[in-house]
């Protein structure tokens, strides 16, 4: 994921979005003044977060399924809110909801596995 760090940190150090292509225009009619707050998003849960967790499964770690879990729910989270926010706008919005997916469903598999 070091493509969503990469964005996240753009997002974080230029909020107006240009460093990315981005208007502001696209976030008329949100709450969301500038992408700061996506920028934190991207690089801490999606992208930090998500390298925790496949650090935690390498490593075997009791605990690596459920934290899959959570972090595959919060990119599907990511991108519903997302697209109810902006709409769908890209073809990486349905890939990564679908990402998302399939990690909730190995993580659920991996934490059963685990608690055998």
């Amino acid at each position: 994921m070091l493509g969503t760090q990469r964005a996240g940190l753009i997002f974080i150090l230029d909020p107006s979005g240009s460093g990315m292509g981005f208007s502001l225009e696209l976030l008329e009619g949100t709450f969301l003044p500038n992408y700061l707050i996506p920028g934190l998003f991207l690089l801490g849960v999606n992208g930090l977060g998500s390298l925790l967790g496949g650090a935690l499964s390498f490593l075997r770690y009791r605990y690596a399924g459920e934290a899959g879990v959570a972090l595959g729910s919060l990119l599907i989270a990511w991108i519903v809110v997302q697209v109810a926010m902006i709409g769908l706008v890209h073809w990486l919005q349905p890939l990564y909801f679908s990402l998302g997916v399939v990690e909730v469903i190995l993580s659920w598999l991996v934490r059963g596995d685990t608690q055998r």
